[in-house]
Formats: structure tokens, sequence, C-alpha cells
């Protein structure tokens, strides 16, 4: 069937869905993806290359300053880490690891001991220990949090071998059979060593005991099995060896160990503590006694002792001053305030001393605080009715009147100094400076022993009793060197009415004959 092109004409004709190009068309490039930029790339990995650093480094310093005062990553003790275990932790393992350690010693004939670490003379040295775990990896802040770094730490101990061998005889020889050597014991009551002889006999080869105990340093707290032999044996150690050391170890008792506070207070280590740190230790290799000295018993003794020996209480100086201000005398003297800070160095050198068998004065360090000073006036309201106490000579009439301020108390007869240049009482305003109830005066041409109830006032001038001076003192003749004398009772009177600073007035003119009759008296 055939359609017109006129009924078509509002017809919509579709394209083709795939039109072939135009012959004459121009291909168009390829279009490129769009180029991101790498900037914020970078600033990303950047970032995030810090973050990493600053975590790092504080992580770093974190450890190093968890790590400053405890065991090092990778240090080990006894077979097992102690990594970052403070030191009282470390005292208390090497403690434990210590108690856990024995030694079963057998003998051929069957007889065996189980022994401690003390009952073999082995004498463990934790502080040593803990201080050598704390430093095992050094201070280098890197080693020490290194955990590819290993350390692993030995016990710290000394042994006596004198202990070691008499424990062996005394538990696998019979007593009978056992090898004694000479020794010196030192005795606490009677302050001396003294040396006893030894016999021959069976004795215990220790080298294998020796070496099990040295081996055991490097892992504590196990047991170890040891075979020895019963040999008969003389002692290596001569009487005359163990004689020689005596005499050595009580010569040292006499030295002289001196340690002051760098004030006024020593303290002299007493001899019986230089006995009882005394060891003399045997050696039956070589054969020797040698004198030697517990050095942490010295420590600890002085440690404790020291500060309270050596401790100086503050006192504030008091000068006591006439009203014009005038110094008299010092009442009360001052003393700086001492305290005890460290005791090392004098430790130190105290062991050096008893080691090196010479006397020693050492000096603890301290903090000192200080006294200060105030003045006191003398006692001066002396015008008033019944005030401060002071006292008038009067040379004219050869009396002492004591007065309350203006208030007379009492008089007395006196004999003063003679009116020569030399011999003759001062006058004057003076002040009671020293006291005391007997002493012996001496002068040119005298010496008068149990001199009672004497007021020192101005220089050597004073009020005492003078009963070798009745006359003088009746008559009024002045027969002194200087001095006020006065009858046993008026001096005794005076010396309690009079303290220290009480203000002495001596007037008038001294008569060269008496001022008055025989019927004369005091009232």
């Amino acid at each position: 069937m055939q359609v017109s092109e006129s009924a078509n004409a509002d017809t919509e004709v579709l394209p083709a869905l795939n039109p072939p190009p135009p012959s004459s068309a121009v291909p168009l490039p390829p279009v490129a993806p769009a180029r991101k930029s790498h900037k914020a790339l970078y600033v990303v990995l950047a970032s995030l290359l810090g973050a990493v650093v600053v975590l790092g480094v504080a992580a770093f310093c974190m450890g190093h300053f968890y790590f400053m005062n405890r065991a090092g990553v990778g240090v080990s003790f006894a077979g097992e880490s102690v990594t970052g275990k403070t030191s009282d932790e470390l005292a208390q393992l090497v403690e434990s690891k210590v108690s856990d350690t024995s030694f079963v010693v057998s003998t051929d004939e069957g007889k065996s001991v189980t022994a401690s670490y003390e009952d073999l003379g082995v004498t463990p040295k934790v502080k040593a220990t803990v201080d050598k775990l704390l430093n095992a990896k050094g201070t280098n802040p890197f080693t020490r949090i290194n955990p590819f770094d290993k350390a692993q730490v030995a016990l710290v101990a000394s042994m006596d071998d004198s202990v070691l061998q008499e424990y062996l005889t005394s538990s696998l020889v019979d007593s009978d059979s056992q090898i004694v050597n000479p020794s010196v014991t030192y005795d606490a009551e009677a302050n001396t060593f003294l040396a006893s002889e030894g016999k021959s006999g069976e004795g215990i080869a220790t080298d294998a005991v020796k070496k099990a105990i040295s081996t055991s340093y490097a892992q504590p707290a196990a047991s170890a099995k040891v075979s020895v032999e019963v040999t008969e044996k003389k002692s290596s150690i001569s009487y005359a060896t163990a004689q020689t050391a005596a005499a050595e170890a009580n010569a040292r008792l006499s030295r002289t160990l001196v340690i002051s506070n760098g004030s006024a207070k020593k303290f002299t280590v007493p001899a019986a503590k230089i006995g009882e740190w005394t060891d003399v230790k045997a050696d039956s290799d070589t054969g020797t006694l040698t004198v030697s000295y517990d050095t942490e018993a010295i420590a600890s003794y002085l440690k404790k002792t020291l500060p309270t020996e050596l401790k100086q209480k503050k006192v504030d100086q008091e000068n006591l001053v006439t009203p014009a201000g005038t110094k008299l005398l010092v009442k009360v003297t001052g003393v700086n305030g001492v305290e005890v800070v460290n005791t090392s160095d004098a430790v130190q050198k105290v062991t050096q001393a008893l080691q090196n068998n010479t006397d020693v004065s050492a000096t603890v360090s301290t903090k000192v605080v200080k006294y200060s000073t105030k003045d006191t006036q003398v006692p001066h309201n002396f015008d008033v009715e019944n005030g401060d106490p002071w006292l008038q000579v009067n040379l004219s009439k050869q009396t002492v009147t004591a007065y309350r301020g203006t208030t007379k108390v009492k008089s007395f007869l006196m004999s003063s100094g003679v009116a020569t240049s030399e011999r003759q009482s001062d006058t004057g305003t003076f002040y009671v400076w020293h006291k005391t109830t007997s002493q012996t005066m001496t002068g040119p041409g005298y010496v008068t022993p149990n001199v009672k109830w004497v007021s020192y006032y101005n220089g050597g001038e004073a009020f005492h009793g003078a009963p070798w001076n009745p006359t003088g003192i009746a008559l009024g003749i002045p027969k002194s060197h200087g001095c006020i004398n006065m009858s046993i009772s008026d001096a005794e009177w005076v010396y309690n009415f009079a303290p220290i600073g009480t203000k002495v007035v001596v007037t008038g003119n001294t008569p060269t004959s008496a001022v008055r009759g025989s019927s004369s008296h005091s009232d």
C-alpha cells in the first residue's frame, strides 16, 4: 500500500539510533580527566608523620622518666625479670631469693647437712645488689628502655672462710675428732681480745663448697648438692699468729676516734664499740689472721648515734647592760643551734682510720641556726620606795648601807682598802658582776684560802667576809688591799641581797685612822 507524501507531512521522522558521522566532520581529541593537586596529600602525610614523632618523643620521655629510679627494661635477677621494679621491691626480691638458697653438703661417710648462706659464712650485700640492678643498664636513657639489650645481674656477697670451715666441721665431723684452729675472740666484759690455741684433727675440704657458693650467686634461690671429703688436718694457723693478731686488735682499741659538730660538741667513739666492730678473720689457705672491721655496723651505729650526741640546742645570748647602755657582762652566753644533716663523711673517715690503724678527728655535715642577742638592763628603779636593791659604800664613815630604791634596809660596819694609790678602794658607780660562796684570794704578798661570801663589783674589788680583820671592821680602820672587809655574817647578807647587776655607789674619802670607837656597831 502506498502512502502519499501529503498524507504524512505532519508525521515526525525519528533519527537513526547510530547515524554515521558526516564524511566532512573532524574528530575531537579525547578529553583527559581533571588533574588533582598533590599539595593536600603532602600536608596530610606531613601531619601524620609529625604526630608519630611527637608520640614517639612523648613515649620515650615517659619511659625515661618511669625507669629513672627503677630497674631498666631487660634486667633480670635469679632468672626472673625485674623490669620496672623499685629499690624497695628489688630489696624484697633479693632477700626472698637469698632465703630460698640452700646447699646440701654430704661426706663419703654418709653424713649430710642442709645449710643456708648464713650458715656457710656468706654475707649477701642486699643494698649493693639492688644498686647493681638499678644501674645494670647504665645511665643512657635509650639503653635503659631498649628491650633487646639484656642484663642479668648476680648476687653481690662476701664469704668468710673461717665460718665456712667451722660450720662444716662442726656439722659433719664428730666433736672429738674435729680440728680446732687457733683463734682470737673479744671479751666484752674485760674489753680485750684473747688468743686461744688450736689442735689437729679432722676437717672438711671446702673447695667444692666454695665453688658451689660462687656459682650460686648467678642463680640464687636454688638448692645445690655438694660432696666433700673428710681429711686429717693440721692447723695452718699457728698460736703465735693468733697471739700477734690479738695484740694488734687490742692496740687498735686505744685509737682515738673523735667526731665534732663543728661547734661546741664532740663525740668520742667508746673503745668497747671498736671492740664490737673488730673481726679477726682466719684464712686457712694462707695461715693468717687478719684484723678487719664490720663497716655496716660502724655506719649503722654512727648514723643513729651522732645526730643525738652532736645536736646542739640554740641558746640566745643575754647581755647585762647599765642604764647608760654599757655592757656589764654576758649574763647568758649565746650558743648556736646545730643539727646533724649527714654522717656519711664522718663514717667514711672513722672506717678508714680503723682500717689504717690511725686516730681521726672528723666533722659531720650540719645545719647551723645562729643565736640572737638581747640586752637586759641592770636593776635601775631607785627613785621610789621599796624599789630595786643597791648598795652605798661610804669610805669616810667606813660603812655599807643597803637600800631598796629610796628605802634604807640595813647598814654594816666595814674596813676598806688602805689610803694608798695601790691599795685604796675606788670611788664611783659600779655593778656586781661576779659572786662566789668561797674562794682562795691571792695578790702581792698574800694568799688567803677559803674566803667566804664574795661579791665582786669593781674588777678585783669585792665585798667579802674577813675574820682576820675584826679590829679594822669594828673601828673603821682601812686595812684591806682594796676590797670591802666585813664580818662573815654581814658579807653573807650582802651576798644574798645583791644579785648580779646590783648597783654599788662608792663615795667619800679613805681615812688614815679609826673613824669610830670600839662601841660602834651595824644596824
